[in-house]
């Protein structure tokens, strides 16, 4: 009995005291006042000090410099270590087709029988626009071409008769060759010594190329790489053989 009247007792006292502390409250905000909230005032701005000024200067100095690095490194690859070249016309076919994009270089470079070359043509041809063959024998090789096809000291590169016409001829659209005609036991043959310094050039389509059977050996010094990678289109993208 005397513990329920306690606990009566408690819930008779402290109830008034919340409830006094509620009407008081809102008796504050009943006068008419505004209530705010305290305000945080706001952060400074930040100060760049000249430590932070002179860290940012040195960071944007080293992004500046490697995109000049980078492009003078572009520029020198594309001066003198690479070069774009577009195939024009179908003398190189079926290896390379017309409108292909290549990259030729001429880095150190020295023929070898098998390259594909780009070379400047004028001095050597009359035509105006640099050429794309293929070497076929270079200095110190004799190439022949009869009714067995085309060698190269002997070595048989390319057979077939039609290399030659029915008039003993050099065969194809171009091919009015001063190559000397020579004759033995198998019958009329052209002969050519590359001489020194020189490159014998054809095209993969001997039958529709302007090369050297028609302008004789070139040059060196008129070539202006080798190709080395054909980048268009992108399903053929790789390097050459």
């Amino acid at each position: 009995m005397c513990v329920l009247l306690y606990i009566r007792y408690v819930f008779a006292t402290e109830t008034p005291f919340y409830v006094k502390q509620k009407e008081t409250f809102m008796s504050d905000l009943s006068n008419g006042d505004t209530f705010f909230p305290e305000e945080t005032p706001p952060e400074p701005p930040k100060q760049v000090t000249p430590d932070r000024r002179r860290l940012i200067a040195g960071t944007l100095f080293e992004y500046v410099e490697l995109i000049v690095i980078t492009v003078c490194v572009l520029l020198f690859a594309a001066l003198f270590l690479f070069r774009h070249t577009v195939v024009d016309g179908s003398s190189m076919e079926p290896t390379l087709k017309n409108s292909e994009h290549l990259i030729i270089s001429d880095l150190f470079y020295k023929p070898q029988v098998g390259d594909i070359v780009v070379f400047e043509s004028a001095v050597e041809t009359g035509l105006d626009e640099p050429l794309i063959k293929r070497v076929i024998a270079v200095e110190g090789q004799t190439v022949r071409i009869d009714q067995n096809g085309v060698s190269v000291d002997g070595k048989i590169i390319a057979a077939g008769a039609d290399y030659l016409d029915y008039n003993n001829r050099l065969y194809g659209r171009y091919a009015v060759s001063d190559m000397p005609l020579y004759s033995d036991e198998e019958g009329l043959y052209y002969l050519y010594s590359v001489g020194e310094g020189e490159c014998f050039v054809m095209g993969d389509n001997r039958f529709n190329s302007h090369d050297s059977r028609v302008f004789g050996a070139i040059s060196e010094d008129c070539i202006l790489g080798r190709a080395v990678l054909r980048i268009l289109p992108l399903d053929k993208f790789g390097g050459l053989d």
